[in-house]
């Protein structure tokens, strides 16, 4: 993208966001903005309960002779719920606190494969982290391009109560309530996100936001947003060793696979990764599986 003084911009060779530079996560392909709109959609489309949302009130989307069967009081204390998940951790790190037991050479496997996914290229998308200016998550949101001013439905927010000027808000810092840990009479919260010495959060996604081609061997039959056909978000990679099976499809049963079927702009580190002796990729996949889901039992 190139902006010039006057303040325009040309976005002709912008690539893997769109052209009104407005990030959007959610989605294979990158298509929603906020993780009330992704969980909408979902409701509709993989649970079948329609959100008024959506459909309106009293309105039997599905002809089920059901209706309102999603209020827009679920639909906000859904996005919080989802939204206050712990993030994912790694198994060197619950190992350094003690909570779980690994091996010097489990250790030394998982380091050495660290290196080795940034010497292929994985690194070069699904960057190791990104830093947060403000870890405040507020439902809706306080910044106008992810919220809705009317719901797809017509219905207006504020209306009923989800007002920007009063939302549910906590610190992904601060505030995660799930992961706590008590070590040597201290306590550790390992859902909340982690600051670095500037205060910034620490989002260690391995991920950077952006749309990429992938080749045609992850190409659907048909190009349903506009972006491409095998164009997709890349896949954050945090909780990847606690997620299988893999790729939008779900076609690869192990970490091995799925990187096999990179193509596109992920094939030079697909070679790599092919390229690389066993022992190599041996601990190349054991840095991705240590990469974890972690849920503590609930007293």
């Amino acid at each position: 993208m190139i902006v010039r003084c006057d303040g325009a911009d040309n976005t002709m060779n912008l690539d893997g966001i769109d052209p009104d530079l407005i990030v959007k996560p959610f989605q294979w392909k990158g298509t929603e903005l906020s993780v009330r709109a992704f969980n909408r959609g979902a409701s509709h489309n993989e649970i079948g309960m329609q959100p008024v949302e959506l459909v309106g009130f009293d309105a039997d989307g599905d002809f089920d002779g059901v209706v309102n069967e999603f209020g827009i009081g679920d639909q906000t204390a859904l996005a919080v719920y989802v939204a206050a998940q712990p993030r994912p951790v790694t198994k060197l790190e619950l190992a350094a606190l003690g909570i779980i037991e690994l091996t010097q050479n489990e250790i030394a496997a998982i380091e050495r494969g660290g290196w080795l996914f940034e010497e292929v290229g994985c690194g070069g998308c699904h960057r190791p982290f990104m830093t947060l200016d403000n870890a405040v998550y507020s439902e809706p949101s306080r910044h106008p391009l992810y919220r809705d001013d009317v719901f797809p439905s017509g219905i207006v927010p504020q209306s009923y109560g989800v007002d920007p000027g009063n939302p549910v808000e906590f610190d992904l810092t601060l505030d995660l309530l799930d992961n706590i840990f008590f070590i040597d009479g201290d306590e550790v919260n390992l859902g909340n996100l982690e600051t670095d010495d500037q205060g910034y959060a620490v989002v260690r996604l391995y991920g950077d936001l952006k749309r990429h081609d992938m080749g045609p061997e992850l190409a659907e039959n048909v190009d349903e947003t506009g972006s491409g056909a095998s164009t997709w978000l890349t896949k954050e990679l945090w909780g990847v060793g606690s997620a299988a099976p893999y790729l939008h499809d779900g076609r690869a049963t192990t970490l091995a696979e799925a990187i096999i079927a990179h193509g596109g702009e992920a094939l030079v580190s697909r070679n790599g990764f092919v390229g690389l002796q066993a022992s190599e990729k041996n601990d190349l996949l054991a840095f991705l599986e240590n990469l974890i889901l972690l849920k503590s039992e609930e007293d």
